[in-house]
């Protein structure tokens, strides 16, 4: 009863303070049985008997290889290797994943940039077009409207000219005529400067459409 109590002491004293790697059993001479992890304790004559092989190896051995298994394990499942990819090459996946998103992402924004300011561009352009055809439309219709007038006051004067008699008259249908020569002149005037800006505006629209089709390529 002694030596079985020596002996669960002992055992729970190994496993409490985590007892040395090897262990090893001997007997004394009133027959007892001896647990030590010192060689030399064991009798000489029992160390060539049993080898001085150890009895057991301590528990926290094995529990050691078995915390190592866990800790390997859950390595493992933690960097995808159970999925027989590793995790620093799961990561880098999932970052050149990401990185393609964002990329896309820009990409996309700056496409919806481009032709959100290729449109405005455009409105811009029209608008610029219609004020400037507005303009020379304006300006067209006074000239034709200057020109009859013109050639009203000409058949007037026309009709005048055949009533002359008395040289007051004819003095004042000169100053008629030269007055009507000025403003004959001020309409050739206009009508070079309405030409001007039609080239202008013809060249201004060639402009407009080879820049919309140099982005269309």
């Amino acid at each position: 009863m002694k030596i079985l109590i020596s002996l669960i002491i002992s055992m729970i004293v190994l496993f409490a303070f985590q007892a040395p790697a090897e262990i090893y059993k001997f007997v004394d001479e009133q027959g007892r049985v001896h647990f030590t992890d010192d060689i030399n304790q064991v009798p000489e004559d029992q160390r060539d008997l049993f080898e001085a092989s150890p009895e057991y190896k301590a528990d926290t051995e094995s529990e050691e290889e078995n915390d190592t298994d866990s800790e390997t394990t859950a390595e493992s499942e933690a960097s995808g290797e159970n999925d027989g990819e590793s995790g620093p090459e799961l990561e880098d996946q999932y970052e050149d994943e990401n990185d393609d998103e964002d990329e896309n992402d820009v990409a996309r924004l700056e496409n919806q940039q481009e032709n959100e300011k290729s449109l405005n561009q455009s409105i811009r352009d029209q608008k610029e077009l219609d004020t400037g055809r507005k303009r020379l439309e304006t300006l067209k219709k006074e000239i034709d409207q200057e020109y009859h007038e013109l050639v009203k006051k000409k058949e007037k004067l026309a009709q005048e000219k055949k009533a002359l008699a008395k040289r007051e008259d004819v003095i004042k249908y000169n100053l008629k005529v030269e007055n009507l020569n000025k403003q004959a002149e001020a309409y050739v005037q206009k009508g070079k400067q309405y030409q001007i800006q039609v080239e202008a505006f013809n060249e201004r629209i060639l402009q407009i459409n080879a820049a919309a089709n140099q982005k269309k390529q």
